[in-house]
């Protein structure tokens, strides 16, 4: 006999009887669990204005779909019942029946996705799209699509529908209830895609004053609406986990690597002043501008407190560009962090020496460039014994700009 007939033929042995297996499981099922009482659906947030603000947000983003009124809806909301019921007549419990209906039609619902970007993106290949209308569109579809499904599963089976169509990148919400994690991300939502139209109508880049101006009046909002819902401690366990300072403190303190403690005492500083002066890239006047550097230049004393001088330094390196790059690229080389650290005071030194250079009327051209040589020379060898051969010109190219300018230098001074 064919061996591929016999492998075809054990493979459709075994693919039933996992199939008899399913259906004798289902059956035996526990009780069935009582239902959530449902949870009432959120309004889009209503954006307050007033004749003395001179910005306005975009349109409120759509509120949920309660009852689908398209035929197309309609069918898929039968189509889930007769599948509800048939999983419910042979035993299977209420949750399960639900979470089972659900990833039934998230297939169907990612396709109906793809078809919307594949529609607007893949035919016009020539035209310009910006992040922001990439982003646009996928929320506004996203959004009112998950929630007409979500809507649909709560009226077939008369409980709040399974959270099984994240968005974004939330984090986790310890010890929040289920109505608490369903309002959060209903919030976020709506003002996700409130936000998304204001950076798709500058294009992610022209952001004029009233933008930024409308981009402030939503955080506003936002943040009351997340107030109204959480108590004044829970809300702070949110920031810590997903507010744009936390965000942002993640990235950054990466060479840092604080624990939670050393964390959550530079969020609650930083967050403090986020929350007074706005974002760092937004367009404040010069006013706010220097009162937000003399409470950053106030923090970092706290910090410095707070730290203890030997890691309040290592916060201060964490902030340096040039420094994180090489600490990434020594980490990746497995080279000890501490190599970073005196490359990092090397590159301190010859900046220092440079701007010596430029400004000791004693020195003429020929005697800066040959300066410039020995500085390189030395600088080069430094840098070799701490890295190695390779791994410095790795560097050189990726961040140890300062080393390659400096070479530059050094050979345009040669005659």
């Amino acid at each position: 006999m064919n061996p591929m007939r016999i492998v075809l033929a054990a493979s459709v042995a075994f693919n039933v009887g996992l199939l008899t297996l399913l259906v004798l499981f289902f059956s035996t099922s526990p009780l069935e669990k009582p239902a959530a009482p449902p949870t009432p659906e959120r309004e889009a947030p209503a954006i307050s204005l007033t004749a003395d603000r001179p910005a306005e947000p975009p349109d409120s983003a759509p509120a949920p779909t309660a009852h689908p009124a398209d035929p197309d809806d309609i069918a898929s909301a039968a189509d889930m019942r007769s599948l509800y019921q048939r999983l419910r007549s042979v035993g299977m419990d209420a949750e399960r029946a639900r979470r089972v209906v659900a990833a039934t039609f998230l297939t169907d619902f990612h396709d109906e996705m793809r078809g919307v970007f594949e529609e607007r993106f893949s035919n016009d290949f020539w035209r310009s799209q910006s992040h922001w209308e990439m982003q646009e569109l996928y929320a506004t579809e996203y959004i009112q699509k998950r929630r007409q499904m979500e809507a649909m599963l709560e009226e077939v089976t008369g409980a709040p529908a399974p959270d099984l169509f994240p968005y974004g990148h939330r984090r986790g919400l310890p010890g929040f209830t289920p109505e608490q994690q369903r309002g959060v991300r209903l919030i976020e939502e709506d003002y996700s895609l409130l936000q998304s139209k204001i950076h798709a109508r500058a294009r992610g880049s022209s952001m004029l004053p009233e933008d930024w101006e409308a981009l402030r009046m939503l955080e506003e909002e936002r943040r009351r609406d997340l107030a109204a819902l959480l108590s004044e401690e829970e809300l702070r366990e949110y920031d810590l986990r997903n507010s744009q300072t936390s965000h942002q403190l993640r990235h950054g303190l990466r060479s840092f690597e604080p624990n939670e403690e050393e964390f959550r005492t530079i969020f609650s500083l930083k967050h403090e002043i986020d929350l007074a002066y706005g974002p760092q890239h937004g367009m404040p006047d010069e006013e706010t501008r220097q009162a937000r550097a003399e409470a950053e230049k106030a923090m970092n004393e706290q910090l410095r407190e707070l730290l203890g001088e030997e890691r309040f330094e290592e916060y201060q390196l964490s902030q340096d560009h040039s420094f994180t790059m090489l600490a990434g690229l020594t980490d990746r080389l497995g080279v000890p962090r501490e190599k970073a650290r005196e490359i990092h005071r090397m590159e301190q030194l010859v900046r220092e020496k440079q701007r010596e250079f430029q400004t000791d009327s004693d020195l003429n051209p020929d005697d800066i460039a040959e300066a410039n040589q020995l500085l390189w020379e030395e600088t080069r060898r430094t840098v070799e014994e701490a890295l190695g051969e390779e791994a410095m010109e790795i560097y050189m190219n990726q961040g140890g700009w300062w080393l390659r300018n400096l070479q530059r230098q050094a050979q345009s001074s040669q005659p």
